[in-house]
């Protein structure tokens, strides 16, 4: 829901287009099409939970598979394990002496050179990991 149909407030006519246009799109498939849906999606900065589009209801049940839920490859390999050495443009050269996950994403704890911690979101925060576990 909102990618295909794109947005939940249209009118019947719109929707229609867009079910035609939904149905054009699989019935190109040469053997096989696979769907895939996320439960979650940052949109300019906002988390959005997503549902998978009322269109798929449409498919008869011989027709489709549910495949178990997937977690792609290193998806939960942690980008800044404890101890790694970090360097941040505004406090220098640091290392992780916290992590966690907080059910939404990771956070880490650094404590830099200059005796100063902070606390980053690591996907946000602009890091360059230097090293792994040493110390400074």
């Amino acid at each position: 829901e909102g990618l295909f149909p794109s947005r939940p407030d249209e009118s019947d006519d719109d929707l229609e287009e867009e079910r035609r246009i939904f149905y054009v799109s699989i019935t190109r498939a040469k053997k096989e099409i696979y769907f895939t849906a996320c439960r979650q999606r940052r949109i300019w900065g906002k988390l959005n939970y997503q549902t998978p589009s009322r269109f798929l209801n449409d498919i008869p049940d011989e027709f489709m598979a549910e495949a178990p839920d997937l977690v792609l490859a290193g998806h939960n390999k942690k980008e800044f394990p404890l101890g790694t050495v970090v360097y941040h443009d505004d406090y220098g050269t640091g290392q992780v002496i916290k992590e966690w996950d907080n059910g939404k994403e990771d956070l880490i704890i650094v404590k830099f050179e200059s005796g100063r911690t902070g606390q980053f979101i690591p996907k946000y925060a602009g890091l360059v990991k230097i090293a792994g576990d040493n110390d400074f």
